[in-house]
């Protein structure tokens, strides 16, 4: 009987979604008074910790209210005080309740326990992700057999990331290749990348694909290689699933503003808690306007983005959530970079040395432009059964319109183009490029990915 325990409780704490605690990880805590079992709820919700007790064993109990920034031992055990029942760790994101009173004999089977977790990594300040949700159930990636990496939302924030291409350079083993301003080429072992979008499998792949501005991600799951056995027919390079921000039931507000070289000049700001006075109905709002330049000459980028999310408990077991996420990008003068000289007579300085010109130098017409229109909506109903088993059903749909008009180099330039930087500057050395392009197809690299300095001003309430 003592081995069937051990079981049970590994199989509940294995279906369940936690986040990895450590004793120093403090948490922004707020617990209303009422009953225990709501109370402990509440905790596991806002801390990660998996808890595992008998709702039987709660009944009739209460707790006081609980504010401030606590670890979830802390926590647990402020809540537990005066009250008679007891907390084991079983492991760094898990604790078993029991009557204090009462002692189990061997041989004795407990009655079925309640698992209570959260996948989400907001209020966490770590950068390890225990749980990812790349696959049909969520599991540590320690359990994936596949090389997978979990990219948090605390990681995005102290980076100052704020784009796709900026996030994905921070992934192990990921290649990225600039194609123009906006798009890149994202490629694992060679090959592509697949894409899901809150679980939900995508037919497009991630190189043609426009994504939205980091501000609206909880956190990015990225799985190398093939990903059949977790999402079906892909990619062989592997497969990313972007994670949206979720309503919580906790009050908090936060925002940012910033401002840098060529400028770059951005604010967002995010605000989400219960809707009611019982915290059955959650919203989250997320909004972001950027305004920017880049070191290179002409071009200049406008962008917004929009999400607004509903969750809704139906039951204590059943939960509705829907969301509705929009983004505008328009880019003047798009550019695809410098193009490289044939150097075969001296190859000591590479066979494609760059241009020794101003990084600034715009070598491209510019009435160019490219404009990116996203529209997501996604709805969800998730049922959690008494035996711990979970029933859920999402549905994603998106839809993208876009318009481009741009001139860009194609090749390499050839002998009569070495001569280019000694020609005069202005119209003459512009339309001598032109003639090249024409020509020779000029090869082209990507935009100097130097990142502008900011300053920042952050604010926060929760």
């Amino acid at each position: 009987m003592a081995t069937r325990l051990i079981h049970a409780l590994l199989f509940g704490a294995g279906l369940a979604a936690g986040v990895a605690l450590a004793d120093d990880v403090r948490y922004d805590i707020d617990i209303p008074g009422g009953s225990l079992a709501a109370s402990v709820e509440s905790l596991a919700r806002q801390s990660g910790l998996q808890v595992l007790f008998d709702r039987k064993l709660l009944e009739g109990k209460q707790a006081g209210s609980l504010k401030g920034k606590l670890t979830a031992r802390e926590a647990l055990e402020k809540l537990l005080a005066g009250s008679g029942i007891g907390a084991r760790f079983t492991g760094e994101s898990s604790a078993a309740l029991y009557d204090r009173g009462a002692s189990v004999p061997d041989g004795v089977m407990m009655k079925p326990v309640v698992v209570t977790a959260r996948a989400e990594m907001e209020g966490s300040t770590s950068y390890k992700a225990p749980v990812a949700t790349i696959g049909k159930v969520p599991l540590n990636p320690r359990e994936i057999p596949q090389s997978v990496s979990v990219l948090t939302r605390q990681q995005m924030d102290d980076q100052d990331m704020v784009t796709i291409t900026e996030a994905m350079k921070q992934v192990t083993g990921l290649n990225v290749i600039a194609n123009d301003t906006l798009s890149n080429q994202y490629l694992v072992r060679g090959y592509g990348l697949g894409v899901m979008y809150d679980g939900v499998p995508s037919y497009n792949g991630m190189t043609p694909s426009h994504q939205f501005d980091l501000a609206a991600y909880d956190r990015i799951e990225v799985l190398r290689g093939p990903a059949g056995l977790m999402r079906g027919s892909g990619e062989p390079g592997g497969v990313v699933n972007f994670v949206k921000k979720q309503p919580k039931d906790v009050f908090g507000l936060s925002w940012e503003a910033s401002t840098g070289s060529w400028d770059n000049r951005r604010v967002e700001g995010d605000l989400t808690g219960p809707i009611n006075q019982d915290k059955t109905l959650r919203g989250r709002l997320v909004l972001a306007d950027e305004d920017r330049g880049y070191f290179y000459d002409h071009t200049h980028g406008k962008k917004w983005l929009a999400l607004g999310a509903l969750a809704f408990d139906v039951t204590s077991q059943t939960t509705l959530s829907v969301s509705v996420t929009g983004e505008d990008q328009d880019v003047k003068a798009p550019w695809s970079g410098l193009p490289a000289v044939l150097n075969l007579t001296d190859p000591t300085n590479g066979v494609y040395p760059l241009l020794d010109v101003p990084r600034s130098t715009f070598n491209v017409p510019d009435w160019g432009r490219m404009l990116y229109h996203t529209d997501e909506t996604t709805a969800a109903v998730e049922h959690r059964f008494d035996n711990h088993w979970v029933a859920k059903a999402v549905i994603n749909d998106r839809r993208q319109r876009l318009y481009y008009k741009y001139a860009f180099d194609g090749g390499k330039s050839g002998e009569q183009s070495r001569q280019l930087p000694e020609l005069p500057r202005g119209l003459s050395l512009y339309a001598r490029w032109v003639r090249c392009l024409c020509q020779w197809s000029v090869r082209t690299h990507g935009p100097n990915p130097q990142s502008p300095d900011r300053i920042h001003l952050r604010g926060l309430q929760q």
